[in-house]
C-alpha cells in the first residue's frame, strides 16, 4: 500500500508543475491540500474497502507530490547550485 503513496508522490509533483506553470503557486498549493483532504477522507472512511483505502493512499501521495513539487523542488534547486 505504500507504493501507491510514492507513486503518487512521483504523478503528483510530474502533473502539478503545469498547474504551478498556469496558475501559480498559491493556487498549485490550495489544490494539492484539496487532493489531500480528499485523500485523507477517503482513507478514513475506508472500513474494509480496500479499494477505497488505495484510492485514497493514492490522493494522498498525489497531494504530497504537489506540495514537494512547489515548496520542495525550487528550494532545493537553489541550495545545489551553490
Amino acid at each position: 500500500m505504500e507504493e501507491l503513496d510514492s507513486a503518487g508522490g512521483f504523478f503528483g509533483a510530474l502533473f502539478m508543475f503545469f498547474s504551478l506553470e498556469q496558475l501559480g503557486r498559491k493556487w498549485t498549493v490550495i489544490i494539492s491540500d484539496a487532493i489531500f483532504a480528499v485523500g485523507a477522507v477517503l482513507c478514513t472512511v475506508a472500513t474494509n474497502q480496500l479499494g477505497l483505502m488505495y484510492a485514497g493512499r493514492l490522493l494522498t501521495g498525489l497531494g504530497v507530490g504537489g506540495i514537494a513539487a512547489v515548496c520542495v523542488g525550487p528550494r532545493k534547486c537553489n541550495s545545489v547550485s551553490y
